[in-house]
């Protein structure tokens, strides 16, 4: 009987290695700084708006809608380039991590090469959208520091255009060409529009056209009409979420530095590599008023290290769950790319520093 507890503990850490560690951290935090973490609102409200989607995403899933869509992205030419355009575009509309959340499961549904790379690329090109409430970060620095809208848009844009062309030029050299078999009929199934309405009422409140509280239509839907949907919900995934903001609201009351002014830039992006470039935000804001270097480096920040940003956590599960036997072969290509990206954006900076500051 021990035995098989034991192996069941080991398969998993084995498996939940993100969520295990995130909690050891978590709990070694409050013990060392004698401090329950604090949470605000919004990151409650982030947490349910991911709970939110994985179930819409479940249920397009299980009636075939992703499926579907999915067969029209692999018909045709230049099956890469339409999945970073959309991707991108999806995360202009709403955010980098509903973009994720939504195109990642299509992206594994498709019979293609080098998923690996694809997805890894997607959570790039989601991460490079520019406008205030794109990103976490962005929409954190947008608030605190009063910006105008248009002067913003002005200072970040160049950065995510670079990287999204730079994304688009990259996986052009790779084949992504669809595998040499017989594709069945798919048929979308009526209640697939359910969760169609559903999203669409999702993004409207995302965009605070309709209420928060009306997102309780959703979980309330799966609960007594498609029980199934919740019970493929990744709550462990959830679970690092609410971990991380605990972490990164005792790391940041631990932290205590003087910046000088000409390096926010650097401090804000290593500190990303650090304790992800949202708390990064919250943190170096209090610290200066150069709010343009702030926003480059938090940005550039949410590269390299796997917990640079949240997305690329969420990448990061939605493949390995699919695919868990080579999850250590995703995460050598997926940090190699965004290490790579890092220095990109970091060389960027100092080419267009004088121009954009």
């Amino acid at each position: 009987m021990s035995r098989n507890y034991l192996k069941k503990a080991i398969d998993f850490l084995y498996k939940e290695w993100l969520f295990a560690i995130s909690l050891s951290i978590y709990l070694f935090l409050i013990i060392f700084t004698f401090r329950f973490p604090h949470y605000s609102l919004d990151e409650f409200e982030v947490i349910f708006i991911l709970f939110v989607m994985m179930i819409i995403v479940n249920g397009l899933q299980k009636y075939n809608l992703l499926s579907f869509i999915a067969l029209q992205f692999e018909r045709g030419k230049f099956i890469q380039l339409k999945i970073i355009i959309a991707t991108y575009l999806i995360s202009l509309l709403t955010t980098n991590d509903i973009a994720l959340i939504i195109m990642i499961p299509l992206t594994l549904l498709m019979k293609i090469k080098n998923k690996m790379l694809l997805v890894t690329i997607e959570s790039i090109v989601a991460n490079a959208a520019f406008l205030p409430y794109n990103t976490p970060q962005n929409l954190y620095i947008y608030w605190h520091y009063q910006l105008d809208p248009i002067q913003f848009i002005k200072v970040i844009a160049p950065l995510g255009i670079f990287y999204f062309f730079v994304s688009a030029l990259f996986v052009v050299f790779f084949d992504f060409s669809s595998s040499k078999i017989k594709y069945k009929s798919i048929t979308i199934k009526k209640k697939s529009w359910h969760y169609v309405f559903l999203l669409f009422i999702t993004i409207l409140s995302i965009f605070k056209l309709l209420p928060f509280y009306i997102l309780l239509i959703v979980p309330f839907y799966a609960l007594f009409l498609d029980f199934s949907v919740l019970k493929k919900v990744d709550y462990y995934l959830l679970g690092v979420f609410f971990l991380f903001f605990g972490i990164s609201d005792n790391i940041s009351h631990m932290i205590h530095v003087h910046i000088l002014d000409k390096y926010v830039f650097l401090y804000s992006m290593g500190l990303s590599q650090i304790i992800s470039n949202v708390p990064s935000a919250i943190v170096i804001s209090d610290l200066t008023n150069h709010w343009k270097p702030l926003l480059w480096g938090v940005n550039v920040g949410g590269y390299g290290v796997l917990w640079g940003s949240l997305a690329s956590i969420i990448a990061y599960n939605f493949f390995t769950r699919r695919y868990f036997f080579i999850k250590w072969r995703f995460l050598f290509i997926f940090l190699f790319i965004h290490i790579l990206f890092l220095l990109f954006g970091v060389a960027f900076y100092y080419c267009c520093a004088r121009y954009v500051f």
